[in-house]
C-alpha cells in the first residue's frame, strides 16, 4: 500500500536530500519527463545518444542532491529545473565534441540503423546547410573569422577573446553580435 506521504513530492524531496536512497531513485523517476523534455529540445527523438544522455542527467540531479543549501529560500524543483536546462543548453553549445565523447561509449552494434526517405533527407539537407555557413564564414575577414571560431568552437570566452584582441568586453559582444548578424544576411541572400 502507497502512502499518501510517498507520491506527495516535496516529501519525496525532503527524503532524497536526506540521503534516502529508495526516495531518490523516486525523484529521479519523477524528474525523467524533465530531463526528456530538455534532452528532446536540443536533439530531438530520434539521436542515437538520448539514453546517454538522460544517464548523464540522472547524475545532475544526484549531484544537485549533494550541491542543495537547504538554508537558502529556494525550492528544490527550481533549483534542479534550472540546473538540468543549463547542463543540457551547455551540452548542446559544446556541440561535436561532447556528442563524440558520449557516442565513444555505444557500441556501434546497438545502434539501429534507419536508412529511410526521411532521415536522408534531413541529412542531405544539415549538410547544405552546414556547407553555406562555413562558406559565409570563410567570406569574413580574417580577424572576424577567428572571433567565431574562437568563441563557437574553441569555446573562449567573450572576455578573453577581448584580451587578445585588445579591446573591450562590450566592443567584443557587439562585434560578434555584428558578425553574426552579417551571417545570417549572407545564409538570407543564398
Amino acid at each position: 500500500m502507497v502512502n499518501n506521504s510517498d507520491t506527495d513530492i516535496n516529501y519525496i524531496i525532503q527524503m532524497s536530500l536526506k540521503g534516502d536512497k529508495k526516495y531518490q531513485e523516486i525523484l529521479l523517476n519523477e524528474l525523467e519527463p524533465l530531463l526528456y523534455k530538455n534532452i528532446y529540445k536540443y536533439w530531438g527523438l530520434s539521436n542515437p545518444i538520448i539514453e546517454d544522455l538522460l544517464q548523464e542527467g540522472y547524475i545532475v540531479v544526484l549531484q544537485a542532491l549533494k550541491d542543495f543549501d537547504i538554508n537558502k529560500e529556494i525550492h528544490f524543483l527550481a533549483f534542479i529545473k534550472s540546473k538540468i536546462k543549463y547542463f543540457y543548453l551547455n551540452c548542446y553549445r559544446r556541440g561535436l565534441k561532447n556528442t563524440i565523447n558520449l557516442t565513444n561509449h555505444l557500441n556501434i552494434d546497438d545502434l539501429e540503423i534507419d536508412d529511410s526517405k526521411e532521415n536522408v533527407e534531413e541529412k542531405v539537407l544539415k549538410d547544405e546547410e552546414t556547407s553555406l555557413l562555413r562558406s559565409c564564414i570563410d567570406m569574413l575577414p580574417e580577424k572576424e573569422q577567428r572571433l567565431i571560431y574562437s568563441f563557437y568552437f574553441d569555446e573562449i570566452p567573450v572576455g578573453e577573446i577581448a584580451e587578445k584582441l585588445n579591446i573591450s568586453y562590450g566592443a567584443a559582444c557587439c562585434k560578434k553580435s555584428r558578425i553574426l548578424k552579417r551571417l545570417r544576411s549572407c545564409i538570407i541572400r543564398r
